[in-house]
């Protein structure tokens, strides 16, 4: 099956002309209708840019860190999303303690797991789950076409400025897909047809949804000291006036 994805990945790139338009604004916003869409403001969308640049050329310029992790650094409205592998605890806090006092950045959300580098085929795979989970919003048009898309080790993370039926239609196209083992939403509510906003981020796990819930959290999801600015791990919502989908279970 993973074979068969690499291939899909393999031959989308290729059928691409050198220096495509469509791969130069891929690498920058996933799609042209996910720039079109976007609810950032111009200058807002540049440091983003600029915030992922600077943090991965930091990280990768460090004497610790830059043969010993693998790591992305996703920005949006100056919320930091690192995902990726680390070989310890420790270099996994100095990613985040590098990014978090870089200008612009409001908050950063350290989702890096400790342990081995992921395989060729494993992040293949990543990038085929993350083409098919865009498709999905693109397909619905309207305001899905502005969230982020991130996946990192077959969890999907979306980011973006969303209201609550947006975000909870957004995160339930990306679990329809069978090899997604969990979603992780990191939006930022806004009033309907308002555009760029700086709020508290909602984060929201389905990881409830997906395992019983006497599996234990996979390792690097515990939840960290507050300092840390990590991930909680919470039930589908942080908002008690935001209903589960039918076939979520009841919130803890």
């Amino acid at each position: 099956m993973k074979l068969r994805h690499i291939l899909l990945v393999l031959l989308a790139l290729g059928s691409l002309p050198a220096c495509s338009p469509v791969l130069v604004v891929g690498a920058t916003a996933g799609t042209g209708a996910f720039m079109v869409a976007d609810r950032r403001s111009a200058s807002r969308i540049l440091e983003d840019q600029a915030i992922e640049m600077k943090a991965t050329d930091s990280i990768y310029r460090d004497e610790k860190l830059g043969k010993a992790v693998h790591v992305a650094v996703t920005s949006y409205n100056g919320i930091v999303l690192l995902t990726g592998q680390a070989p310890s605890e420790a270099l996994r806090q100095r990613v985040a303690d590098i990014v978090r006092p870089l200008r612009s950045v409001r908050e950063v959300y350290n989702e890096i797991r400790v342990g081995p580098r992921l395989s060729f085929d494993d992040n293949a795979h990543d990038a085929w789950i993350t083409a098919q989970v865009k498709t999905k919003l693109v397909a619905r048009r309207g305001p899905f076409t502005h969230v982020k898309v991130v996946t990192s080790n077959a969890i999907v993370y979306l980011m973006g400025l969303s209201n609550e039926q947006e975000a909870r239609e957004a995160i339930d196209l990306a679990r329809s897909l069978d090899e997604v083992d969990d979603v992780v939403a990191l939006f930022e509510y806004i009033d309907a047809g308002s555009s760029a906003h700086e709020g508290r981020v909602r984060v929201i796990s389905t990881l409830p949804a997906r395992q019983p819930a006497a599996v234990a959290a996979p390792v690097g999801r515990q939840q960290a000291p507050e300092e840390e600015n990590d991930m909680d791990v919470l039930p589908f919502t942080l908002e008690p006036n935001v209903q589960l989908p039918d076939d979520a279970p009841d919130a803890q």
